[in-house]
């Protein structure tokens, strides 16, 4: 019965793979054939609210026991939805908004699906990053292929040229990124993608160190009692002093220190060197400032 529930709520309930999950309890001494022993499982769901047709070689939900009530507004609402996520570039947005429609559908009658099916949208949705579609696909290219590429970009004004390959392109609601491993310094970055002033692609492949993005801290005091783990982070030991030694994995650089730095004094980098340098040197130059006011 379950099984079946399941090819319904999936919309893929097929005549003959619904033989194929009840063939078992056909009777031959009987006169119960497979159509009879379907059908009465049909009569139980019945019995529980569960209203189910066969049209086309296939069994559908007419109602169903966590059916919503649907009004044209709600199924308009969905439409725009599914229009929208045909022409926005960032995958895992769109897989997780398709995950959504599909949640809603299985709470959808018979009914209100073929009503769903037949609006249309006539809303232009491709404006998303409309003057970056160019860059988004050489840049999505770049990430696939592993292409090793020189870059040249602007960082808060200044003009900066390193060397490395492509991890992933990311979007936030304004702009959209090139998540990058940056050979020269050993880190992963991220650029705005208007940011980028040249990009020569090289011919070779390239293996991204595993290493490479790891940076362990330490998280003490009152924010060792409440620090949360991020999804790229795992809890190394809690140290004799009840300290945090936590491993983060592949945040962008250009986003963890300035995390890091809120932190304040609840938080020391352990390692690499190279970041423990460039806090310093960020800590350094902040107390310059200061020191220019006495």
């Amino acid at each position: 019965m379950f099984r079946f529930l399941t090819l319904l709520y999936e919309d893929r309930a097929y005549y003959k793979d619904v033989v194929e999950i009840y063939k078992n309890d056909v009777d031959e001494k009987s006169n119960n054939t497979i159509q009879v022993v379907i059908n009465k499982a049909i009569n139980a769901l019945k019995v529980f609210g569960i209203k189910i047709i066969k049209s086309n070689n296939k069994y559908q939900l007419e109602s169903s026991l966590y059916s919503l009530n649907y009004n044209i507004d709600d199924l308009k609402t969905i439409s725009l939805l599914i229009k929208a996520n045909e022409t926005f570039p960032d995958e895992k947005v769109k897989e997780d908004i398709s995950q959504i429609i599909k949640e809603l559908r299985f709470r959808m009658d018979n009914n209100t699906r073929k009503t769903l099916s037949t609006l249309s949208s006539n809303h232009d949705f491709s404006f998303f990053y409309n003057n970056l579609k160019d860059q988004i696909k050489q840049c999505k290219e770049l990430c696939k292929n592993k292409t090793t590429f020189d870059i040249t970009y602007i960082k808060k004004g200044k003009q900066i040229s390193t060397k490395g390959c492509g991890k992933d392109v990311i979007f936030d609601t304004k702009n959209a990124y090139l998540q990058m491993y940056d050979s020269t310094n050993n880190v992963i970055i991220e650029i705005p993608l208007p940011n980028i002033l040249k990009l020569d692609i090289g011919h070779s492949k390239f293996n991204m160190p595993e290493t490479a993005t790891t940076v362990t801290f330490k998280i003490s005091g009152r924010l060792a009692k409440t620090y949360k783990l991020k999804e790229n982070e795992t809890l190394l030991e809690i140290d004799k002093d009840k300290n945090l030694i936590i491993v983060n994995r592949d945040e962008p650089i250009n986003k963890l220190i300035p995390r890091i730095m809120r932190y304040s004094d609840c938080c020391q980098v352990i390692g690499p060197k190279s970041l423990k340098e460039e806090i310093k040197h960020i800590i350094n130059n902040t107390l310059a400032q200061y020191d220019k006011e006495k």
